[in-house]
């Protein structure tokens, strides 16, 4: 292969952003969105395979973490460094500590450091609530051109969950994608949520239909999973990465 043709291949790869990988997981700079395989190529392409050994995600301090379990046989949430993998097993959600398995996506970020804020009342609608998580990143100076983490914590007056559990293997589409959800519905529950933010990346870590994803896990660990929809109690607080450089 020329030089010229391995440079072109080499920029198109990094212009791409990160590639999925089986025992890599690249580190990014503190509170740096980065993620492993894609969204759409799970839901639209029917690609289940395992991309991210979850191995790898044991020793990084303060990580975060959500995407779908290999196989479509659960859920991924990694909250500060700690896993809880979600299926639903006999009827019931069963969630357990291990970093085991891979996922078919994950999207990730590292964040030692949070800044607090409060959440208005009366945000039932989820373009309300992901309109003020912008908001509130403008305000407190996060870099909102490109992707950001950002937490919720307290009690919700509701949330709307999914486990996803695929027991065939029968081929995938977004028309099967929706029949392996396993619908959970959470109230006044207390839980905290891990959300990723972005205008730019739907398909590959949000839905076409929305600027975030998030997942949510209860303050006793015994229930987690991909948010759907959420109104947030009156007590709910949200938590940005601090800024490395705020406005003056």
């Amino acid at each position: 292969m020329k030089a010229v043709e391995l440079l072109s291949l080499l920029v198109r790869a990094v212009a791409a952003g990160p590639v999925a990988a089986d025992d890599a997981l690249p580190k990014g700079e503190p509170g740096e969105v980065r993620w492993l395989g894609e969204q759409r190529k799970v839901v639209r392409d029917g690609d289940l395979t395992g991309r991210v050994d979850l191995t790898a995600l044991a020793k990084r301090p303060h990580l975060y973490a959500v995407g779908p379990l290999e196989g479509l046989k659960g859920e991924v949430t990694v909250w500060d460094g700690k896993a809880s993998l979600a299926r639903w097993e006999a009827g019931k959600v069963v969630t357990t500590e291990e970093f085991k398995g891979k996922a078919c996506f994950l999207v990730y970020a590292q964040v030692p450091t949070w800044t607090e804020s409060k959440l208005p009342a009366g945000l039932d609608k989820p373009d309300d609530l992901e309109a003020d998580i912008f908001l509130e990143a403008r305000k407190a100076g996060v870099p909102t051109d490109r992707p950001f983490p950002f937490l919720l914590r307290g009690t919700a007056q509701k949330v709307k969950l999914h486990i996803l559990n695929k027991t065939d293997n029968a081929p995938h589409n977004p028309e099967e994608h929706a029949k392996v959800k396993v619908p959970v519905v959470l109230e006044g529950r207390e839980v905290d949520v891990i959300g990723f933010y972005s205008k730019k990346h739907a398909g590959v870590f949000t839905h076409h239909d929305s600027y975030v994803h998030m997942h949510a896990l209860t303050a006793d660990g015994k229930v987690s999973g991909h948010v759907d929809q959420l109104s947030p109690g009156a007590e709910m607080r949200l938590y940005l990465p601090v800024a490395a450089d705020p406005p003056r």
